[in-house]
């Protein structure tokens, strides 16, 4: 099949810190002879693309800065979004016009899923859309935004959601199913990590965006209340609420024991989840996060908050521990009890539940549901 994939944001190649199942999926569509060819907007300047998946760039100068996502609520970007709009109009114009396409794949609702409606109108390609958290729980509870992420999920030929919950939020919404299809890469090996803090230490570790959503304060209490002995938390990733996380930890006395790390790409995220004791997901809105199946692979127990799919998942295959969202003296129970833990005592159910999270078996999923679309 010949198959285009228009996303949000695309890494330029395994490297990159943007998050990279997609690169993952489209790897393993070619590798299992699939023409593919991804159309997503411009990285910032220091990342090239490396080649080995044909990626057209959309200019979209002004709508991401330097460590930043797309923000579809900030009022500021508003000129910046409308160009990258139009430009990537102009350019799917180009690409269908000159290829043949057999299907399309939306990653994700807003705003890819919303040029290839356009490009579905104009040129009738099939198209499929893989919705995100964000799609449902930011971008469809905004005014106007809502009505715009609903006419996208109508107008798709099939829809999937990385998550069970989400899914089901999807259809309340617009009213059709929603599949579910895991978000899931692959790590690299882990390396043999030289570094001080962690030698002779209980590694608790965080990875992800610096918001509020991610629920990072809400660990940083927990953490310091527990004090777990002889342990330390590591927390490794970019966004707004930096200052707010170091004031926390100094508030909190936690300077020799919580540290902040800056953001992490896919090798780095494999070298500490291979040493760490326990990943931590203290989300306050979540689906699955992708840092669960890599905290699967790399066969690292988890503490994940009650929401979308992760408090059923750790509790149907013993993957880790579940509390209950923004409870500090929960969280902080259950550092303590796994603090006093054996990881391999969660081996099985992690080897369970990795049957689910598997970026081949998401690929061959997909490829049924394509083929019978594009017929």
């Amino acid at each position: 099949m010949n198959i285009l994939i228009v996303s949000n944001s695309f890494p330029a190649s395994t490297q990159d810190w943007v998050p990279q199942f997609g690169y993952y999926f489209a790897l393993c569509l070619k590798e299992k002879g699939h023409k593919v060819t991804v159309a997503a907007p411009e990285r910032f300047t220091g990342w090239v693309d490396e080649g080995v998946i044909e990626i057209k760039r959309i200019p979209a100068r002004g709508v991401f800065l330097k460590d930043e996502g797309l923000n579809l609520s900030s009022p500021t970007k508003i000129p910046a979004l409308i160009r990258m709009h139009n430009q990537a109009n102009r350019l799917l114009d180009e690409f269908i016009t000159h290829r043949s396409f057999d299907v399309a794949l939306a990653l994700w609702a807003i705003p890819s899923g919303l040029w290839l409606k356009e490009a579905k109108r104009k040129y009738k390609i099939p198209f499929i859309t893989w919705a995100l958290g964000s799609d449902i729980w930011q971008a469809g509870r905004m005014p106007i935004v809502k009505n715009i992420v609903c006419g996208v999920l109508r107008d798709s030929d099939y829809l999937y959601a990385d998550g069970y919950e989400l899914g089901r939020e999807v259809t309340r919404l617009c009213g059709r199913p929603c599949d579910f299809l895991p978000t899931v890469r692959i790590l690299s090996a882990p390396r043999k990590i030289d570094d001080s803090q962690i030698v002779g230490k209980e590694v608790f570790f965080f990875v992800g965006r610096w918001e509020k959503v991610k629920g990072v304060d809400i660990l940083i209490k927990a953490f310091a209340q527990a004090r777990p002995h002889n342990a330390i938390l590591l927390i490794y990733g970019i966004g707004s609420q930096g200052k707010n996380y170091r004031r926390l930890i100094e508030d909190h006395h936690a300077k020799d024991f919580i540290f902040l790390r800056g953001k992490a790409d896919s090798q780095t995220v494999s070298d500490f989840l291979s040493i760490a004791h326990c990943c931590v997901i203290p989300s306050r809105n979540e689906s699955i996060p992708i840092v669960l199946s890599d905290a699967l692979q790399s066969k690292c127990p988890v503490i994940v908050s009650r929401v979308g799919d992760m408090g059923e998942l750790s509790d149907k295959f013993r993957i880790g521990l579940a509390v209950m969202p923004e409870d500090v003296p929960d969280l902080s129970a259950a550092i303590t009890t796994m603090a006093g833990m054996d990881k391999n005592s969660f081996k099985e159910g992690i080897e369970s539940a990795l049957k689910i999270f598997d970026v081949n078996s998401a690929v061959e999923k997909f490829l049924v549901k394509a083929q019978e679309i594009a017929k």
